[in-house]
Formats: C-alpha cells, sequence, structure tokens
C-alpha cells in the first residue's frame, strides 16, 4: 500500500511498475522483465518478487527496519549509509545520514510502512463498517515454451481483454 496503493497499473515517473514499484533492473534480478512478459504488473508474481527481495535485504542488513528501508534507498545505500553514521539504528540514520538522494521518501518509507501495517491489523477501529471483497479463487496455469496467445486465449474461455485483464504481465 505504501508503494502503489495497490494500484496494479501504478508507474512511476522514473520507470517503476506495479504494485511493488519494481524499477527494471532490480525487477529483473527477481522475475521476468522483457518486451514479452513484465512480471512487475503481475501482483502474484512481484509479490513473491518482493518477498525475495526483504529476505535477501533483511539477511544482508540484520534488521527490519532498514530492510524495509531499502526498499526505496537500495540495500547498498543503506549499508553506506550505516557505515558512515555508525549506527544501525534507523532514527540515527535519519538524524544524521547526508547524501542528495536521502530526502523524505526514505526517511519517512518505514513511518509508512508500520502505519499500513497498524491500519490493516485494525480495520473495523479505522473503518468501521467495511465490507471486504469475497477473495477471487486464481488458477495459475504453467505454459510450455512457444504457446501462441491466441491458443492460451481460446482454451482460457475468457475474452481477449478478460483474458490480458487476469493475466498483466503480458505484453
Amino acid at each position: 500500500i505504501v508503494e502503489s496503493s495497490y494500484e496494479i497499473g501504478a508507474r512511476s515517473s522514473v520507470g517503476a511498475l506495479g504494485i511493488w514499484q519494481f524499477m527494471p533492473r532490480t525487477g529483473r534480478e527477481y522475475m521476468r522483465v522483457n518486451s514479452s512478459v513484465d512480471e512487475r504488473r503481475d501482483p502474484i508474481e512481484s509479490s513473491r518478487a518482493a518477498a525475495s527481495y526483504l529476505k535477501q535485504a533483511y539477511e544482508y542488513l540484520g534488521s527490519w527496519p532498514l530492510a524495509i528501508t531499502s526498499y526505496n534507498f537500495g540495500q547498498a545505500g543503506m549499508a553506506r549509509a550505516v557505515d558512515e553514521v555508525g549506527s544501525e539504528n534507523l532514527v540515527d540514520l535519519i538524524e544524521k545520514y547526508n547524501h542528495p538522494h536521502w530526502g523524505f521518501p526514505p526517511k519517512q518509507f518505514y513511518a509508512e510502512f508500520l502505519a499500513a501495517v497498524e491500519i490493516g491489523s485494525n480495520l473495523a477501529t479505522y473503518f468501521p463498517g467495511l465490507e471486504l471483497d469475497t477473495a477471487v479463487e486464481l488458477k495459475e496455469v504453467e505454459v510450455e515454451r512457444g504457446t501462441s496467445l491466441a491458443s492460451l486465449i481460446q482454451s482460457s474461455r475468457l475474452s481477449r481483454d478478460e483474458f490480458l485483464g487476469w493475466n498483466p504481465a503480458i505484453s
């Protein structure tokens, strides 16, 4: 929710795409991003990729506040900040680290994450009477390489627009 408010088609001015706002280079490290498929637009695949990124960031940086902040500032950027300030405490980094890209967005990222967790954990408090939609059952189908889009659409029994709507990664 911090990155895109769950908007599948979200695109930033610097090229980040999808609900997790992966940049092209980072996206290619964790999923398929090419001229035919861009899994940054797929909420399931990009969520798996985001979980992998955060796991790797936590293992590298050693704390969730740093790992989560690295989602905005990068793992290497967070490591440099820790080295320069001499502290792994995010509050120390916010107060003392000086870098041209260390502005409002990365400094506020963890606080925004905590606010989203609080709200998501207490929906009835913040949104009394809110009725959530019923979960939609999805079916994942692995297709063989070289399968045509037309045959996939035909076998799905969906219209082309419906099929592409359910498969946003297909370019």
